[in-house]
């Protein structure tokens, strides 16, 4: 899917919760539970483009794969003890990458089979991202780290804006190599229009000292950070304003198809069709923290996955 996109736009301002509201629950059928094979806490979630291929990764260097649209799920090897936080797919799932502590970075070429590892720098990476290449994408962590390869193997520190300092939780990017935005702990996001040679600060002034865990943004404009608070707070003109809504169900997790259709997941899933401004409860209290989401560019598939191994489905976009 091409997107068009638009240049950032680097000002400053926030809304409140009052901007924008709640809708009606409903019932969770929409959503099945998978059996994962795995009792690890998941973390992240991603697929191919064609939602066929898939990967799931979490604590204890525990990676699971599907090459049949989720339906079944196999543990893979990678080589590594240490938590995996976050995963990427570029494209049709033979090459993915993955991250977490002690710095690990791993990568796959033959569909996940088997994974080659480096440790580019000390700090736990908690996200990496590949929004559309196969050798191009950032990595972020703790200590306001974040790294960028043009190979898919080697990788440079980037240098955040002045003043800047935060523990990185999630990358977002629309689809592009170019402008992609980063969030963390302290409320602050920044964002780079050009690849990573300059970034700014586009923090939400109403999000200051919220560590903000998740990120999504269907396009160069329009960008959600889900916070620890349980708030979605959302920028339509690239982070120079932002309002804020609590979808009910937490934010651990986020993910948008397009500038409408999005998914929120915390302990229960949310579903917004209208670029957030109402959200619907989807699936009720899972009994578990959903740390992860992903859904398809048509809006209808999507995965979350939380603790306790937990892979949930839908093919109805949640409703």
């Amino acid at each position: 899917m091409v997107r068009r996109m638009w240049p950032i736009v680097f000002a400053v301002g926030c809304g409140t919760e009052a901007d924008i509201t709640l809708g009606d629950s409903a019932a969770p059928l929409a959503w099945s539970r998978l059996p994962s094979g795995s009792s690890a806490r998941l973390r992240a979630v991603a697929f191919s483009s064609d939602a066929y291929v898939g990967y799931a990764v979490g604590d204890g260097g525990v990676v699971l794969r599907t090459a049949n649209g989720g339906a079944t799920w196999a543990a893979a090897s990678s080589g590594v003890g240490a938590d995996l936080w976050s995963v990427s797919v570029p494209s049709n799932g033979t090459v993915a990458y993955a991250c977490g502590s002690g710095g690990a970075v791993l990568r796959t070429t033959d569909q996940g089979l088997s994974w080659t590892s480096q440790t580019p720098v000390g700090a736990t990476l908690r996200a990496i991202l590949f929004p559309s290449s196969d050798l191009i994408g950032f990595c972020a962590g703790d200590g306001t780290t974040i790294l960028k390869t043009v190979d898919g193997w080697t990788w440079s520190a980037q240098t955040p804006p002045a003043g800047f300092s935060t523990d990185f939780r999630a990358l977002a990017a629309p689809f592009t190599g170019l402008t992609t935005f980063a969030c963390g702990t302290s409320g602050k996001v920044m964002g780079t229009s050009d690849g990573g040679v300059l970034w700014n600060d586009l923090s939400p002034p109403n999000a200051s000292g919220v560590t903000l865990q998740s990120l999504a943004t269907p396009s160069g404009m329009t960008l959600y950070a889900g916070g620890a608070d349980g708030v979605v707070y959302r920028s339509l003109n690239g982070g120079g304003f932002w309002d804020a809504v609590s979808p009910g169900t937490g934010a651990g997790a986020l993910a948008f198809s397009g500038p409408n259709d999005g998914i929120c997941a915390g302990r229960g899933i949310a579903v917004t069709s209208d670029g957030g401004t109402a959200w619907t409860l989807s699936y009720g209290d899972s009994g578990v923290a959903l740390a992860g989401a992903w859904i398809s560019g048509g809006g209808q598939t999507a995965f979350v996955v939380g603790d306790g191994g937990t892979i949930l489905r839908t093919a109805t976009g949640g409703r």
